[in-house]
């Protein structure tokens, strides 16, 4: 918490109404930065993930392609199975 915000946390602030409000939303600016910084952050290491995932199960299939399509062939059987249940 900064030096401003303990001082109003506490009732030891001193200014006028304008300055309270001003420094107010400078840390909510601030705040609104700092978690837009943290969504891109998190959605970049997402996008890194998902890349690693694809280029690993395309390794997989390269090296596998009986075992690939036999999963495929099996989950396809399964999904009709289960449209066919309802």
């Amino acid at each position: 918490m900064t030096a401003k915000a303990e001082s109003y946390s506490n009732g030891k602030h001193e200014g006028d109404a304008e300055s309270v409000m001003q420094d107010t939303k400078e840390m909510l600016e601030q705040g609104l930065d700092d978690a837009r910084d943290a969504v891109n952050d998190m959605a970049r290491k997402a996008q890194t993930e998902v890349r690693n995932a694809t280029k690993q199960t395309k390794e997989f299939v390269k090296e596998n392609p009986g075992v690939a399509l036999l999963g495929a062939v099996g989950i396809g059987v399964l999904v009709g199975l289960a449209i066919k249940s309802r």
